[in-house]
């Protein structure tokens, strides 16, 4: 099972590059996206119920995210939780960055993280995809922030968007 589980996190990597490259067209990359999100999470579940291990409880503090933003914040809490952790990560949808800097503070339970500040997240003009590749990234639309407003380590294009890193 837990083979299953980090299989499927590659394929979703996999279908984003793919996207990126522009070798996948969007609709069908977030169709086959959502199937693969869909499997790795009703595996991740299989997997604690045979173990008998519960599933992290989800933080009080998400009531305070915006109904809408609420899965998001789910995947995210999932990611950066020591039980679940996926360092190869990258949420499904993307949010203000005003809920970005409320979800990474839940997340990270209001420390820093490799020099990650969530405060700094206020700096992006839009909207923001929280990812996990073995540290903090974002991907942002390229113009919505200037590069080292943010104390990040790594600042560039990728495919059509702008990501950013800090390790």
């Amino acid at each position: 099972m837990k083979n299953a589980i980090a299989l499927l996190s590659n394929h979703l990597d996999r279908i984003y590059q793919a996207q990126m490259k522009g070798t996948l067209g969007q609709e069908e990359g977030d169709r086959m996206f959502a199937m693969a999100t869909a499997a790795r999470e009703a595996a991740k579940q299989s997997w604690a119920e045979y173990t008998g291990h519960k599933t992290p409880s989800v933080p009080k503090g998400l009531k305070s995210i915006p109904a809408r933003y609420r899965g998001v914040a789910k995947e995210v809490l999932a990611a950066y939780t020591e039980e679940t952790r996926n360092l190869n990560f990258r949420a499904s949808d993307s949010v203000p960055s005003e809920i970005a800097v409320q979800i990474m503070d839940l997340a990270l339970k209001g420390q820093g993280y490799n020099g990650f500040d969530p405060q700094a997240l206020l700096n992006v003009q839009g909207h923001v995809v929280l990812a996990r590749e073995d540290s903090v990234c974002v991907y942002v639309t390229p113009g919505s922030v200037a590069q080292g407003v943010m104390g990040e380590d790594e600042y560039g294009l990728f495919g059509r968007e702008l990501r950013i890193w800090w390790d």
